[in-house]
This record gives structure tokens, sequence and C-alpha cells, in this order.
């Protein structure tokens, strides 16, 4: 019987996903190092509906086959998944992990009691905050364990921080490229302060797999904007430190109030780069503020422009915090992460 099988969108050779594919693929990389590619079994739930009945015949062999299943779903596949592994444990009595990606299951909970009773029986659900924690105790679950989004990259030296920037400011966003990011937030406060100051403040470059909802809007938006604001592609995840530490800050103005850790903050931290970010949920949870981060009001550009004018006229603050970054992104190590998941897969 093999040690672990991982239920969880692996995607395909071709179209590019965004940061659940990603944490999937890092989990599965990790698992297969520690435990070695003979105990890990993975089904992938890719477009899972064009052939439901061939994904249930794989579902019921990996957790025929494993000791523990890993299901890593969003927010539809949860109503699916979370079910269907319930009722076929009945059978099979495995240890059933449910690894959340974002901070959005409080409030799924509360609509959806089929989940959530099921969600009850599993041996471990495994949320990315001390928020999130809270917030499920709080709807009496006594199986939720807190595990920090991670990833494996390489680490920015401490002596090779740029200590010395001038204008115009390079920022950058990594992302899925959708308006629910606050991209239009960032390209128009960008736009705004450095017509008001009648030089460019700053330059803001964005990264990222286009939401194909979304492409017509920014590639219109991006034709008519200034040199300053450029899209420039995707980069590969185990890439983006190597890009990231080019830059001054990084911009996360999300609109989504219920991200858990993002991954982008994560690569940030490794490259030694700041991020300025609106506060969502769980902001206190992943940025330190005036430490590893600034924080600006949800939803609010005004507040946006004012904290990009703010560190435009103070550098040093952002320079000051790059080496927090550096130590603050251990946490997010694959190494510290694991180690403590891998117990409860014993």
């Amino acid at each position: 019987m093999k040690k672990v099988g991982i239920c969880g969108v692996y995607g395909n050779d071709v179209e590019i996903l965004g940061g659940q594919t990603i944490k999937v693929k890092e989990l599965t990389e990790e698992l297969i190092h520690i435990f070695g590619a003979e105990e890990v079994t993975t089904v992938n739930t890719y477009k899972w509906r064009k052939n439901p009945l061939d994904l249930f015949i794989k579902c019921c062999n990996m957790i025929k086959d494993c000791e523990n299943i890993i299901i890593m779903p969003a927010h539809n596949g949860l109503k699916v998944f979370s079910p269907m592994f319930f009722f076929l444990n009945i059978i099979f009595k495995r240890k059933i992990h449910y690894i959340v990606i974002g901070g959005w299951l409080y409030d799924y909970l509360c609509k959806y009691k089929l989940v959530k009773l099921c969600l009850h029986k599993f041996s471990g659900i495994y949320v990315e905050t001390k928020s999130m924690k809270k917030s499920l105790e709080s709807l009496g679950f006594n199986n939720v364990h807190i595990m920090n989004n991670f990833k494996r990259l390489k680490l920015m030296n401490k002596t090779e921080l740029t200590t010395t920037y001038v204008e115009p400011y390079k920022l950058c966003m990594f992302s899925r490229v959708t308006q629910g990011k606050g991209i239009e937030d960032a390209i128009n406060s960008i736009v705004n302060i450095n017509t008001k100051m009648g030089r460019t403040v700053f330059n803001l470059d964005i990264y990222g797999p286009i939401d194909n909802r979304y492409k017509d809007r920014f590639e219109e938006i991006i034709k008519i904007s200034p040199q300053y604001i450029k899209y420039c592609g995707f980069v590969d995840s185990k890439k983006s430190v190597d890009v990231i530490k080019n830059y001054f800050v990084q911009l996360f103005p999300t609109r989504y109030k219920t991200e858990g850790i993002p991954g982008s903050i994560i690569d940030s931290y490794f490259a030694g780069v700041p991020v300025l970010a609106s506060r969502w949920n769980n902001f206190n949870d992943v940025i330190d503020e005036n430490k590893t981060g600034i924080g600006f009001e949800f939803l609010s550009q005004e507040d946006l422009e004012d904290k990009l004018i703010y560190i435009a006229n103070n550098p040093k603050i952002i320079i000051d915090m790059k080496i927090n970054c550096i130590d603050k992104s251990l946490i997010y190590s694959p190494d510290y992460v694991m180690k403590e998941f891998i117990e409860h897969l014993k």
C-alpha cells in the first residue's frame, strides 16, 4: 500500500494555470522527495467534468491503494470531492486530509451544510492562517491545523540586496491577470501619480496568466496605457525570485477579501522585496506592517495612491524592510512547513 494519494488540479502541459495548480504541484514534489515516487500517487482533476466516471474510478483506486488521501479542490470541486471521499471512506477507513487553498472556507461552510458535515469527519483540515483556523473552530471543528503556503525557491543572499533606488521606482505585480486582483486600481494609481507629478515617479510591470474572461479588456487597457505600464508575460514560479529581486516593491492590491497566503507574496519575501497590499481578511497573518510591507485600505485607490507617494518620498523605509522579508521567508519554506505536516501522515 502506498503512503499517500493526492487529488488536485495538475493542469496539462499546455495551459498556464494559477496559484491552485502551483500549490498542488509543490506539495506533490515535496512528498515525492520525502517518501519516494513509488509511495505517492496522484489524480488530476483538471476538467474532470468531461469524464466524471473516469475520475470516480481513479479516486476509488487511489483510496483503495493509499494510507493517506489528500484533496485540494477549490470552491466548486469541494461540493463534489468532500462527499465522495467521505462516503468512500466508510468502506476503506483511510486518513483523509483537506488542504485549503485561499481563505474562503468559513463563508462556504455556512452555506453548504453537507460539506461541513463531511469535513468534520476528515482526519485533518489544513488552513493557511490563524484567522482561518479560529473561524472554523467557531463552527465546531476540532480537526483544523495551520499549514503555511510554501514554495521551494532560491533565497536571496542578504549581501546581494539592492540598497539604493532612484526614480523611476520599479514596481511589479505577480498574479492572475484579472480585475479582481486590483490590476486596474494599480494602473490607475500609477498613471494618476505620474500625471500629477509631471514626471515618471513609478514604472509598473505586470506578470501572470491572463484570465480568458478579462483578456480583451486587459489588452485594450495596456494598449492605451503610457509606456511606463507594461505587461511582461508569465514567469515560471521557480524563476520568480530572479525577476522580483530587481524591483523596489511588489503591489498586491487584491479585491478578493478572502485571499489566504498569496504565492506571489512568498515569492517577494524570498526575493527580499517588500509588498504594498490591500488589507484583505488575512493581511495581518501574512504581512508585518512596516516590517515586511505596508497596507492600504481595502478597495481604496485613494489610499493606495497616498501610500505610493509616501514610499516615493521615503524610500529608506522600503530599503530597511528588505532584510525582514528574507527572514520572514523561512516560515514559507517547504523544510519548515512539511516537517509538521508529515507527522499527520504517520
